[in-house]
This record gives C-alpha cells, structure tokens and sequence, in this order.
C-alpha cells in the first residue's frame, strides 16, 4: 500500500469527498450518518478491491462530491459494478451496462 504516500492518498480522496482538512483530523463517531458513509466509500477507494461493488455511492453526496467521484471512477482499473438510479452518473462511468427488470 506504499505507507510513504498512505496519508497524502488518504487526505486526496477525503478532500474529493467533501472533507476539510480540519474534518480530516476529527474522529469518525463524531460525524453525522451521511458523513460517515462518505467515510466508508473513501475506506473503500483507499484499499482499491479487486472487485468494487457500490450500491448507490451518489446518494450523501453533494455536486461537486458526485462529479469528483464520477472522475475518480473513470480511471478505476479493477471490477466495477455500480447500482445507482442516476442515469447521468452512469453514463460518465460505466462501459457495460446490465439492466435488471423484473417481468412476471
């Protein structure tokens, strides 16, 4: 995990997400609920799995949160898959696309 560049890519992805430097310092039981899942989607960024699942990432996130993530997603080099209503979010990311409808 290259612990030389662990904090600087940690303070990256936390910024993307919406968080102060100041935010970056504070302890997670301090944070609301939507700001604790942007904590778990950027442990998840962190690590970089193999296979990335993300169920709707977009939905405690502001604009400029949606369009970093968007961006960062772009270049992700490993399994993707992503649930997520937000038809132009998908667009942006996504190369192949299952549509899942349920017929009776």
């Amino acid at each position: 995990m290259s612990a030389d560049t662990a904090e600087a890519r940690a303070a990256h992805i936390l910024h993307g997400l919406g968080f102060t430097a100041k935010m970056q310092k504070t302890p997670t039981k301090d944070f609301s609920g939507g700001w604790r899942m942007r904590i778990a989607l950027a442990r998840a960024l962190y690590v970089k799995p193999h296979l990335l699942l993300l169920d709707e990432p977009t939905n405690h996130l502001d604009l400029d949160a949606c369009v970093w993530l968007e961006e960062e997603l772009k270049t992700y080099k490993r399994i993707l898959v992503i649930i997520s209503h937000s038809q132009d979010f998908l667009n942006g990311i996504c190369t192949n696309i299952i549509h899942v409808n349920k017929n009776n």
